[in-house]
């Protein structure tokens, strides 16, 4: 295995273990969405509740994909680049969907950030 591939897979591993263990915590928390709302800054300030608690949901569920992906490529010590790139792929258009819903600056950088990333993996 290449070098950029194990840059991948260890991304893979921490940004998921990341999301998954400050959104389960957010989602367990009593006063939870607040702590959610400082994380996800990349939101507009008149986000409502409901729509950060959907967000933290969402990236709840991509941090355990990212995690998964990662951890079993390690497990199983093989290139999984196709399911790098599925994951990354449904990320971005999640973060695409995100951008056009909120139509903010932060949004869109977010979505330019995970599209780069996507190239990334797919000519590596």
């Amino acid at each position: 295995m290449t070098w950029k591939f194990e840059i991948i897979r260890a991304f893979f591993v921490a940004f998921g273990a990341m999301q998954t263990i400050s959104n389960t915590t957010y989602l367990l928390q009593k006063n939870g969405i607040e702590s959610a709302k400082k994380q996800h800054r990349e939101l507009p300030d008149s986000t409502t509740n409901k729509q950060i608690k959907a967000k933290t949901i969402c990236m709840f569920l991509f941090g355990i994909l990212f995690l998964t992906t990662g951890l079993l490529s390690y497990f199983t010590r093989s290139e999984y680049k196709s399911g790098f790139i599925i994951v990354l792929a449904a990320y971005t258009i999640y973060a695409l969907i995100e951008a056009i819903y909120y139509r903010f600056w932060r949004t869109c950088g977010a979505f330019i950030i995970s599209a780069i990333i996507l190239l990334a993996a797919i000519f590596v």
